[in-house]
């Protein structure tokens, strides 16, 4: 039953015009790094090459940004569902967990059209590489690349979403779009040799960097996880205790 319900919320989202903007800005990110980088044509060279460039994940970032703000701005618009909850808390969780799916559908959207960019111009090599600083098949890697990048979108849909709460429209939007222009921006970060030397900010996570070990960089990750959700928690709380009417 619970899956039917995603489908149907899926559709309902995605079955409208400005719905193609969203699968445009994918495409439109996927195509610089699939053109661009080195002369290496192997397709998960290029699938990562694709994943890891700061275009792909600032075009993907403000497609799931343009969405939300869509999303968000219409339903709190809807009387009728909004009291069909019995509470405050009720009507944000609900919306919390459109947004997540949506901006998981748009992750596998974005995953598959970046394959079908690393597929185009890998010219036929599909052999099993290794990754260049670690000492297993880079497609393991990339395996591991996505899981944190889904798991990180989940926290950072979810602060956000907290954040549009907290604050006025404007502020909200500027915060939210900031989110995706962030990753133009980032100062080069080379190689990372110990946990206290990790970046804090989000955005990295979805780039290419270099650590001294492979468990360093899981480490590393989970430590951003667990700051996110603590975050979100405590932005969480914050909206538990602020009487704000949604409409």
């Amino acid at each position: 039953m619970k899956k039917n319900k995603y489908i149907l919320k899926i559709n309902q989202q995605f079955n409208q015009r400005k719905s193609m903007l969203y699968f445009l800005l994918i495409l439109a990110g996927t195509i610089f790094p699939s053109i661009s980088g080195s002369n290496y044509f192997n397709f998960w060279y290029r699938l990562y090459h694709i994943l890891s460039s700061p275009t792909f994940n600032a075009f993907l970032y403000l497609a799931i940004s343009l969405n939300f703000i869509y999303y968000i701005g219409d339903a709190f618009k809807n009387y009728q569902l909004i009291n069909r909850y019995a509470s405050y808390l009720e009507v944000v969780k609900y919306f919390l967990e459109d947004m997540i799916i949506f901006t998981i559908y748009l992750l596998f959207i974005a995953l598959i059209v970046s394959i079908g960019g690393a597929f185009i111009f890998c010219l036929g090599d599909y052999s099993m590489i290794m990754h260049p600083f670690y000492s297993f098949p880079l497609i393991y890697y990339i395996f591991f690349f996505i899981i944190r990048a889904l798991i990180i979108s989940c926290c950072l849909i979810t602060i956000l979403y907290f954040c549009y709460l907290l604050t006025n429209r404007l502020v909200s939007i500027i915060i939210i779009l900031g989110n995706s222009v962030l990753f133009m921006f980032l100062p080069t970060i080379k190689v990372i040799h110990h946990f206290y030397q990790m970046p804090i900010i989000p955005q990295y996570y979805y780039l290419s960097i270099s650590y001294q070990s492979f468990l360093l960089e899981v480490i590393v990750s989970i430590i951003e996880i667990i700051l996110l959700v603590v975050v979100a928690k405590l932005l969480f709380l914050w909206i538990s205790k602020k009487k704000r009417d949604l409409l």
